[in-house]
């Protein structure tokens, strides 16, 4: 006798289970699946798409790519403590990077610089930026958005720099 009940609240039991899982399957099914919200955007800003002319002005013999990824050009030495410093590059871009045509060989990187770089979070990402730089050997020109400089400077700059080590 005991056993039949058993049997009964068992059998109940997987019948509401069962319904549970039927109605919540159903349920989401009719949900629509939302995605993060994304929407395009330029690759430059309108003060960096000046500069990147001024830069192809000054420049024509070499090849200058804008947005790069500083783990694109710096990468970490495999050694304890590794990862610490690969996060300080982590999501880290570079404005302008100068290259040989054909080799692609990093000649230096540009960085042009509005008021956002004054603010502290920016200090702190700007110099984690010029030490990565500094340490892997590559040289680093850095230009105020405010003050941009005309292609003959930019061409001296780099004409009077040091090459790279």
């Amino acid at each position: 006798m005991i056993e039949k009940y058993i049997f009964g609240i068992v059998v109940f039991v997987i019948l509401i289970s069962a319904a549970t899982v039927v109605i919540y399957v159903e349920r989401q099914s009719k949900r629509q699946i939302s995605l993060p919200a994304y929407n395009h955007r330029r690759l430059m800003t309108s003060i960096e798409v000046l500069f990147y002319e001024k830069l192809r002005a000054a420049l024509p013999e070499l090849a200058i790519f804008p947005q790069v990824a500083l783990s694109a050009i710096v990468d970490t030495i495999k050694q304890p403590g590794e990862i610490t410093w690969r996060n300080k590059i982590a999501n880290k871009v570079l404005d302008y990077v100068v290259c040989v045509p054909g080799s692609y060989e990093v000649i230096a990187i540009i960085e042009l610089d509005d008021n956002t770089h004054k603010r502290p979070a920016r200090v702190k990402a700007d110099a984690d930026k010029n030490a990565a730089l500094n340490v892997a050997g590559h040289r680093l020109f850095r230009y105020e958005a405010r003050q941009m400089p005309s292609p003959e400077r930019i061409r001296a700059d780099f004409s009077n720099a040091p090459s790279r080590t």
